[in-house]
């Protein structure tokens, strides 16, 4: 039993609760961490790449994802 509605979790909730940060580079959030950050190209492809990932985690609930996977066994075996 889930303590909300799954159609009101997001993705991005579940991730980071079970993982933490889903930051891939400790620069994206700390730009203290190297002194390369303001001049740094590689940086912003890894912060585009967050917010790609951050955006599809937001957007996507777990009711989705649910009916993401009844589809998906409708036509053959898959397990989350």
């Amino acid at each position: 039993m889930l303590a909300r509605n799954p159609a009101e979790i997001k993705l991005s909730e579940i991730f980071t609760t079970l993982e933490g940060p889903l930051i891939p580079v400790e620069c994206v959030e700390h730009t203290e961490f190297c002194p390369k950050c303001p001049d740094c190209a590689t940086r912003l492809i890894w912060t585009e790449l967050y917010r790609a990932l951050m955006s599809v985690l937001d957007n996507t609930t777990l009711k989705e994802l649910a009916e993401r996977a009844d589809k998906i066994q409708q036509g053959g075996s898959y397990q989350i």
